[in-house]
């Protein structure tokens, strides 16, 4: 008769940051009774910590590999893709066998420099250009999808947060961006404490094959800082950036999986009145 335990049997990793007693115990009690393969090899991926562990971990997981988050049961930690239930292996396993799988596809960010040269960023949660000088960023943005095209609009403020659905609600929502739930193919624009244009910038939710173009206007005076999934790359007055284009990666995915709906990890956010 096979197990449940012997049907993961050498397929599961377990990811960590050790330094961490609480993720540490937990982590040392799962691979004792379920055992750790390698990440290279691995079908499924334990993400053990909160949000910032998770993403963590979809960025260096491989093109298609299973995640499951959990936070232990002794950890203070909150997120919105990470399960809280799991106090046992079995458990830990029953929800493996049970949970359903929902693709996640990153952000890709080509940057282009003053000097002609470029770089290529990827962010599963968003990409958040901003102003890093003490003056406001000063960009025009066209969003480009479908075979239209809108703009140029020419923006002053803080910086811009452009999400997927599963990082909508992350920093996105903070500065009162959309909640979406990931079965939804949208690509989250929110403004930061955004000056013009006048009248005020209302967050969107555009089509999952747009292409956002970021030209950034007077460059080597108002310096950016690009802030992508906790990681951040400022521009330097001597080759500060010149333009972004930000669209969705669909060759490149992971697998999350999750115990409950989407919509009700989405809608979580909500707080009642």
């Amino acid at each position: 008769m096979v197990t449940t335990k012997d049907a993961f049997k050498n397929k599961v990793h377990f990811s960590y940051e050790p330094h961490k007693d609480a993720l540490k115990r937990f982590a040392q009690y799962l691979i004792q009774d379920i055992g750790q393969t390698t990440l290279e090899n691995a079908e499924i991926i334990v993400s053990i910590g909160g949000d910032g562990s998770l993403l963590h971990t979809f960025r260096k997981a491989h093109d298609g590999q299973k995640i499951f988050g959990l936070v232990p049961p002794e950890s203070n930690s909150q997120g919105f893709w990470t399960n809280r239930d799991i106090t046992s292996s079995q458990i830990l396993l029953d929800s493996l066998e049970a949970a359903q799988e929902f693709q996640v596809n990153p952000l890709q960010a080509q940057i282009k420099f003053k000097d002609g040269s470029s770089q290529t960023l990827h962010a599963f949660n968003e990409i958040m250009p901003s102003e890093n000088s003490g003056q406001a960023m000063l960009v025009e943005l066209k969003v480009k999808g479908s075979g239209e095209t809108i703009g140029p609009i020419r923006i002053m403020g803080d910086g811009l947060i452009i999400a997927t659905a599963f990082g909508s609600t992350a920093i996105n929502r903070t500065y009162g961006g959309p909640s979406i739930d990931i079965r939804n193919a949208g690509i989250s624009l929110t403004g930061k404490g955004i000056y013009e244009p006048q009248g005020g910038f209302y967050p969107i939710i555009a089509a999952d094959n747009s292409c956002f173009e970021i030209k950034f206007l007077s460059p080597n005076k108002r310096l950016v800082r690009l802030q992508y999934d906790g990681l951040s790359l400022n521009s330097e007055i001597e080759n500060p950036f010149n333009q972004i284009s930000i669209k969705k990666n669909k060759d490149h995915a992971v697998k999350l999986l999750l115990m409950n709906d989407p919509s009700t990890r989405a809608f979580s956010a909500m707080t009642p009145v």
